[in-house]
């Protein structure tokens, strides 16, 4: 089988999805890589970009982040350095997740892009999936495989459709989420549902620790989906119900401190 992926080119979490997967084998199962940059594609500085975000989260969302991002480098540095197998890593990189399964990795700055969507076609895939994927796939890129094209997302689907579903689901109080692989459609976290996990959430998780035990969990299910002799044509009709929701705002962040959560 023939596997495109969708991944952002820095993510904390995703590797531990693709960490799961069956290796290539180099004639029965390739993976063809695409990454794109964490913050959105669209052609603007990088620091007009940067600076959105503050304006939108505020500092103590965008300063965690700086300080996750920082923490992730040094830890995955010294594992590498100390050689801990990629497999017991906790900190590992999209690319180096993705040389462990071995995939080609197209790095393209936009999956709109002509580059992009050239080295698909000819790539030919059976089946395309999004993992935590930042931008929306188009139509012609979800309608050349023939089993199609799925997405991976943390939650319960249809409930917290949208971006950062697991801090959401911190800042509404809940006690339990999930993880889903659903096929794509043109409208955002819709189409017909292939697996779903329930994921518990304890008192002591953090954003990070949340969003990690979704991360490996959804990474069981595409497995088992890929393993499977038959790959599914069919799953649960969306009932178009549930919730949607956007960016994180420097309101819900104060929400989401009040109720004592933690993003690390």
């Amino acid at each position: 089988m023939r596997i495109a992926l969708l991944v952002p080119r820095v993510h904390f979490h995703a590797p531990f999805v693709l960490r799961a997967l069956p290796p290539a084998d180099g004639k029965d199962r390739r993976y063809l890589a695409f990454t794109t940059p964490k913050i959105s594609g669209e052609p603007a500085p990088f620091l007009r970009k940067l600076l959105r975000l503050w304006g939108e989260a505020g500092p103590d969302y965008l300063l965690a982040m700086a300080a996750a991002r920082a923490g992730h480098a040094l830890r995955g540095g010294w594992q590498r350095l100390s050689r801990v197998p990629a497999e017991r890593r906790t900190s590992l990189s999209v690319t180096e997740a993705l040389r462990f399964i071995g995939a080609e990795v197209r790095p393209v700055p936009s999956i709109r892009a002509a580059s992009a969507v050239s080295a698909a076609a000819a790539f030919a895939p059976d089946l395309l999936c999004a993992v935590f994927f930042n931008q929306i796939v188009p139509e012609d890129l979800r309608r050349l495989p023939r089993l199609g094209a799925i997405n991976i997302h943390p939650s319960w689907l249809p409930h917290y459709r949208g971006v950062s579903p697991c801090f959401w689901v911190l800042t509404r109080g809940e006690v339990e989420t999930g993880v889903t692989i659903h096929r794509m459609t043109a409208e955002i976290d819709r189409g017909e549902i292939l697996a779903r996990a329930r994921v518990p959430i304890e008192e002591r998780d953090t954003l990070h620790s949340l969003y990690r035990k979704c991360a490996v969990r959804g990474g069981e299910l595409f497995a088992d989906l890929l393993s499977a002799p038959d790959f599914p044509s069919s799953g649960v009709e969306d009932s178009g119900e549930g919730s949607y929701f956007s960016r994180i705002t420097a309101a819900a962040v104060r929400e989401f401190r009040a109720r004592g959560r933690k993003f690390f």
